[in-house]
Formats: structure tokens, C-alpha cells, sequence
């Protein structure tokens, strides 16, 4: 459920107006809801949409890795011959997260993908970023050399993006009205145009093949792009020489052609020579290099129900929908996770903790990584370059921590939602922990964004949203905010009642009155941006969130 919420919050933020939170600042500063207490430390409403961001996710690329954290922010580590860790003037291998220096304009990450030697990230606002190599336009920025830190993509005046991807040497995005546009090599086809010539600025996917519905998802693999469509159409472009594109063909194109399949595709995935796709029933299919062979259209994979899937040089990597990992493909670097060197022709159980669910997951060349319910990051393969981020660590076949990542809070649990007039009061059990950070606040938030109260203290256990309508449902949830990040609860439901007068909520005995605020936010500027959310949803514009393969 908060991965829901996270996607939820995440389309939101591409839509919801900043001068929406900045009211709220104004109205918090006058004592809104009866309040006179100002913001506690570190929350504000730049803080307050770091925070909806929702959720960490993990990357893998050739041979480095990138993760974000639930406060927007972005680490990488791993291989920096091209400057593709954005941390400034380039090292040779970093062995362990480090923070990517983040330009002004680049606040809030909400996703992040690394391709071969070059990495890019979307803003919360809907602008790319890309550093590293970009010896043929992948950055996508008009300028020549490389980039040792972040440099916003060249889109035309008032684009917004809501996903962005990387190949070897190109990078693709979807903007919100579900156009593709590509840029960086396109000597093969890849970037979808109808030309084979390279591109330093983002050019537009051409539609005159019949790809007409809105893209929901695309993925830039080695020299091959593919993309679904609403209506679950999956098409393909660019290097087909190994069957990548799944037409059946196994020509090169420079406009895409439709994957020779009939399912509903929902997710897709592209690697250095072959393509996944993962239908409405969460069943995989892959096709191109394939662990069997050579196959010019899809071939099911067979095992579990997957959530996603990622793939990488020869290899697949995936996540079940109980949140369990599987990897499948060639193994000899350890790459598949099962504590061996073999290779599996069908998929396998990732060697960890079986009672820790798994929120993200991503293949690179010769490693993959992923990140659990409890933020913590692991990566597992070759270690080559320092690509696992463990230290001065050797090649593993079982999952090793990454070190140096911050991790996010824990959430409160027992989340409740009692009616009082105009309002619900809210409570909860406190969090066990607060990750590598500490902690600043507790938000419980109503899902439209209505309303939202506070509490300044770790050990606090509850407070009002007050200025609600009477008689309508409402869900509420509560961001545990931290330093280091921030972690949602569950949904609470309840709707206001009449007759009962809202009062302090009744706090914890280690918690004072005084570190108990209510602030109620400017529902007028909310519907339309709540109506727009739900659209992206409802289209899959928020598989945002879902990290793509190399």
C-alpha cells in the first residue's frame, strides 16, 4: 500500500501547484486550525513535498549504481571513469555511496537510471537531468564533453517529463501526454525518429507506424528502446540484430514496429541484447539473447507472478508480487543472486531473508541491486569497479549491503482515524527507529491533501485534521519525517461526524501540549490537481517509480 501512495504522491507533485504549499506556509505562520505554534525544525513546505515523494529506488548500470532516497536525493557509486557519479571532477572506482552534487533547480529526485557510462535523473517537477559521458549526445543537454555533475536536457519550453531512461549510449523519456522523445547514438534506429544519425537534444518517437496511444512505459537497453502503450501494446526500435525488438524479423529499425505478442503489457524492460515484457497477469516474457537462445519474439519466462522486471547484460532480475526476488540467465559473476556461478534457464530465488520484502530492483551488466521494506540497499556480482558499493569487497553471489546510503525512517503503525465535527483525530503507535538520520517530524496527511497536522516529537502519538467536511470519506495517511528521508503508514478511512467539537488530542505522557500542531491546508487548490493525479495513475504514467534495465 505506501507503494501505491508513493506512486499516487508522486504523480501529484507533477501537477499540484507550488503556490498551493506556499499558502500553507503563510497560513501555518498565522496559527492555521486554531494553531500558534510555528513549523517544528526542518519541515516546511519544500520539506512537506520532498516528503511525497514517497518512496527509495535503486539503479544498475554498466558498472556503476545509483539509488535515490525517500527525501529526493541522489547517491551513486561505482565506476567514475566518465564522471557518471555526478559528484564533481572524476575517481577512478568509488566503492561506496556517495551524493550526487545536485545543481539549483534539481531539489527533489524522483527517479534515477544509469546507462552505460552516463546517468540521468527526473526532477520532481518534470525536468531531466543527466551527467557523465556524452560523447554522442546522451546527455541530451546541446553542449560537448562529458558532465562531472548534473545538466538539465534541452526539452522544449514548458515539457513536462514523468520517466526517463538510459541505454549504452542514448536515453529516452515520456513527458504527460505521453509522447516518447530520445537522444544521444542513434547510428542503429534507436532513438525512433525515422534517422539513424546521433542527436544531442531530445527528438520526438515518431507515431507514423501506428504508435498512437500514450507511452506508460519505456526502457533504453543496449542499442534498443521499447515502450507500452495504454491500450498494453508493446513496441519496439532500433538494433534488432539478436531479436531485441521481438518483431519476428530480426532486422534493425529506425521507427518503431509492434512486439509480436497478444497480452497486455504493463511493464517492459530492455538489456544489452534482449527485452522483457510483463503482461496484466504479471506473467514475464522475454525475447532477443534470451537464456535459450536466440528468439525473435517473445518467449514466456515461466515462475512466479512478477511486479517487475529488469534486465541487464545476460541476465533477468525480478520481483514477485509477494515482493520476493528472483534472477534468471547467465550467472558465472554471480550476478543471479542464488549464492552460485551457474547459469538458470528458468528463474530462481534471489539468496535472502525471506521475510523482508523487496520494494525495487535493477540489473547491470554483470550485477544487479536492490532495495527492501527497510531501505536498506544491497547489490551482488561482479565487483569489478566497486559497482556493488560494499567496501573494498570481492565478487558475491549472494546479496551484500551497499555502505554509505542514508536509509529512511521506519513507519508509525496502528494508524487510526477517529470522526470528530469538521475533522478526524488521528493516531498512531510512534516509529521503532529512524533510519541512519533523526527525527524532525510526524505528518498525517488526508489523501487530496485537504488537510495536514504535525507532531514535533518522536515519542508523539496523535493529532487533528480539522477543517474537513462533514459526512465525507476521507484517507488519511502519516509521513514519518527524518533527516535521512521519510517512510509512509497505511491508509486509515474514516468521515467526519456532526455534533462532536474538536479538541487537543490527547498525547503521549512524554509529549507536552505545546509539540502538538494543527495546520489545515487550501483545499481550493486541490481537486483539479487530486482529478490529474489519478488520470497518470490510471494511464501508468506513474511506473515512474519502476526502475528500467541497462
Amino acid at each position: 500500500m505506501a507503494r501505491v501512495i508513493a506512486l499516487l504522491a508522486a504523480a501529484l507533485l507533477m501537477v499540484l501547484p507550488a503556490p498551493a504549499l506556499a499558502a500553507d506556509k503563510g497560513a501555518a505562520d498565522k496559527g492555521a486550525a486554531g494553531s500558534g505554534d510555528a513549523w517544528p525544525d526542518g519541515v516546511n513546505p519544500d520539506s512537506l513535498r520532498a516528503a511525497t515523494v514517497g518512496a527509495a529506488s535503486i539503479t544498475a548500470g554498466r558498472a556503476h549504481s545509483c539509488a535515490t532516497t525517500s527525501a529526493g536525493t541522489v547517491y551513486c557509486w561505482g565506476s567514475d571513469t566518465d564522471g557518471q557519479l555526478g559528484d564533481g571532477p572524476p575517481l577512478s572506482n568509488v566503492t561506496r555511496a556517495v551524493p550526487v552534487t545536485a545543481p539549483p533547480g534539481m531539489r527533489v529526485v524522483v527517479q534515477v537510471d544509469a546507462g552505460e557510462k552516463h546517468t540521468c535523473a527526473l526532477e520532481h517537477n518534470g525536468a531531466v537531468f543527466c551527467w557523465g559521458d556524452n560523447s554522442l549526445g546522451q546527455l541530451g543537454t546541446s553542449a560537448t564533453g562529458d558532465q562531472d555533475t548534473p545538466a538539465q536536457a534541452d526539452f522544449p519550453q514548458g515539457s513536462v517529463l514523468v520517466e526517463v531512461t538510459t541505454g549504452e549510449n542514448h536515453s529516452c523519456a515520456i513527458d504527460e501526454q505521453g509522447d516518447a522523445w530520445c537522444w544521444g547514438a542513434g547510428n542503429r534506429g534507436q532513438l525512433g525518429n525515422g534517422a539513424s544519425t546521433d542527436q544531442d537534444e531530445p527528438v520526438r518517437v515518431t507515431d507514423a507506424t501506428g504508435l498512437t496511444d500514450p507511452v506508460v512505459d519505456i526502457a533504453a537497453g543496449g542499442d534498443a528502446t521499447c515502450a507500452a502503450t495504454a491500450d498494453g501494446v508493446a513496441w519496439c526500435w532500433g538494433a534488432g540484430d539478436r531479436g531485441q525488438l521481438g518483431d519476428g524479423t530480426g532486422t534493425d529499425v529506425v521507427r518503431p514496429v509492434r512486439v509480436s505478442t497478444n497480452v497486455t503489457v504493463r511493464q517492459i524492460a530492455v538489456g544489452k541484447q534482449q527485452s522483457c515484457a510483463v503482461d496484466e497477469d504479471g506473467r514475464a516474457a522475454c525475447w532477443g539473447r534470451t537464456a535459450s537462445g536466440v528468439e525473435n519474439a517473445p518467449v514466456a519466462a515461466g515462475g512466479p507472478v512478477f511486479r517487475q522486471v529488469a534486465v541487464g547484460g545476460e541476465h533477468v532480475c525480478g520481483v514477485d508480487r509477494q515482493e520476493a526476488g528472483w534472477c534468471w540467465g547467465e550467472g558465472g559473476e554471480g550476478q543471479l543472486g542464488d549464492g552460485g556461478t551457474a547459469d538458470r534457464a528458468a528463474p530462481g530465488r534471489i539468496d535472502r531473508d525471506p521475510d523482508i520484502d523487496l520494494r525495487d530492483l535493477d540489473s547491470g551488466d554483470e550485477h544487479s541491486c536492490a532495495l527492501d521494506e527497510r531501505n536498506v540497499a544491497f547489490c551482488w556480482g561482479n565487483a569489478g569497479a566497486g559497482r556493488l558499493g560494499a567496501g573494498a569487497s570481492g565478487a558475491s553471489g549472494v546479496p551484500v549491503q551497499v555502505q554509505g546510503l542514508p536509509r529512511a525512517p521506519a513507519a508509525v503503525s496502528g494508524v487510526r482515524a477517529v470522526p470528530i465535527d469538521r475533522g478526524l483525530r488521528i493516531s498512531w503507535r510512534p516509529a521503532t527507529g529512524f533510519g541512519s538520520g533523526d527525527f524532525l517530524a510526524y505528518l498525517a496527511v488526508s489523501s487530496g491533501y485537504e488537510a495536514f497536522c504535525t507532531v514535533g516529537t518522536a515519542t508523539g502519538t496523535g493529532c487533528d485534521l480539522t477543517g474537513l467536511a462533514n459526512g465525507r470519506q476521507y484517507d488519511v495517511t502519516v509521513f514519518t519525517y527524518a533527516t535521512d528521508g521519510t517512510e509512509l503508514s497505511e491508509f486509515a478511512t474514516a468521515t467526519p461526524g456532526v455534533g462532536r467539537t474538536p479538541s487537543t488530542p490527547t498525547p503521549s505522557p512524554a509529549v507536552p501540549d505545546k509539540n502538538t500542531l494543527a495546520i489545515t491546508t487550501s483545499a481550493s487548490l486541490v481537486p483539479p490537481a487530486v482529478a490529474l493525479g489519478f488520470l497518470l495513475i490510471g494511464l501508468g504514467l506513474a511506473a515512474l517509480l519502476v526502475k528500467k534495465g541497462e
